[in-house]
């Protein structure tokens, strides 16, 4: 078998644990996925943020951490009555995940779209006070390469919450562009969400800082 001459990754994250398989450095560059931020995934001052909406987008797999999200609810609840909570995608967890809200007591607090097309999702994180990505690291050691779906919520002026995954750091910093949580956390999760869902000024603040950041990162055009 003939050996690659170059690799690529989306992260320094895998980058570190590619060389740690025993590949020497110079064959592997860092090429971070992109997003369309000037023409697609972008605010728009037309679409009123619903209050207390929260929005999850992704795969219902264990990687994504919903079951985190799912269990912070009740506390974001006591908080935040009306709090509502949007998941937006599909996966084998579906059913778990619904029979979790019965057991938690939220299930008329939360809906659960199934899969949205790519073209609808600009109106679900224009809509949205936060979006919540509980990122977590799998029982078999599976995590987020590179947060492509939070850079979308970015890009359309959404404040974020999320999981601080090894690839996350290296998109936002924790409380100059987005509230970041130890993954797994669901006490610090949910303390999270109720203090953006406490300070509109500052989740306008978060979100500016993250646009702009992102914008002249993971943009198409860079």
């Amino acid at each position: 078998m003939n050996a690659s001459i170059r690799i690529s990754v989306v992260s320094a994250a895998m980058h570190t644990r590619v060389i740690a398989m025993g590949i020497t450095p110079e064959k592997v560059a860092v090429i971070p996925m992109g997003v369309d931020l000037r023409h697609r995934f972008t605010p728009d001052p037309e679409v009123e943020r619903q209050p207390g909406e929260l929005l999850f987008v992704g795969r219902l797999v264990e990687k994504k951490g919903l079951p985190l999200l799912l269990q912070a609810m009740p506390a974001v609840l006591a908080h935040h009555p009306d709090t509502r909570l949007i998941i937006a995608g599909g996966g084998p967890l579906d059913g778990e995940l619904r029979r979790l809200c019965t057991e938690l007591g939220i299930g008329g607090q939360v809906d659960f779209l199934g899969m949205v097309a790519q073209s609808d999702l600009p109106d679900l994180y224009r809509r949205a006070t936060l979006f919540v990505a509980p990122f977590m690291v799998a029982a078999s050691g599976d995590q987020e390469g590179f947060p492509l779906v939070p850079l979308e919520a970015i890009g359309c002026g959404c404040p974020i919450v999320c999981g601080e995954v090894a690839a996350f750091g290296e998109v936002i910093r924790h409380d100059v562009e987005a509230l970041l949580v130890p993954p797994g956390d669901t006490v610090a999760l949910a303390t999270a969400i109720i203090a953006l869902l406490n300070d509109p000024q500052r989740r306008q603040r978060l979100a500016a800082r993250a646009r702009q950041r992102c914008l002249h990162t993971f943009d198409w055009e860079t």
